[in-house]
């Protein structure tokens, strides 16, 4: 179910395994965080791949990870516009011109606000 939405929404760039320069040993990955269903399929589906579509990047789930200070991953962006996953409330955010927005308790539900 959820594939089939992140097949119809993104287009994928080539996969590229290597690590990000910014990542080091004391990153934490969102892989390695409880996930809710959807973005646990997102974080596993073509994890090597960045994605795109309108002008948002999507970067590819194996290079999305925060300073243990964080509180919140950066999963896109476009401009300056932000989606960002919180991993201790489950939310995500629409982030613009570094001001919340509008949140979401699923990337799905994120999907639709931004492609729909």
């Amino acid at each position: 179910m959820y594939i089939d939405t992140f097949e119809k929404v993104f287009t994928l760039d080539d996969e590229n395994s290597q690590p990000s320069s910014f990542w080091n040993q004391d990153m934490v990955m969102l892989s390695s965080e409880s996930l809710q269903a959807d973005l646990k399929v997102y974080s596993t589906w073509e994890p090597f791949r960045e994605r795109s579509r309108d002008g948002w990047l999507w970067h590819a789930p194996y290079r999305v990870f925060r300073f243990p200070t964080d509180d919140s991953y950066l999963l896109a962006q476009k401009n300056r516009k932000w989606v960002v996953y919180d991993p201790e409330i489950r939310k995500f955010h629409l982030v613009a011109n570094g001001l919340r927005i509008q949140s979401f308790n699923f990337l799905t539900d994120v999907l639709k606000s931004i492609y729909e």
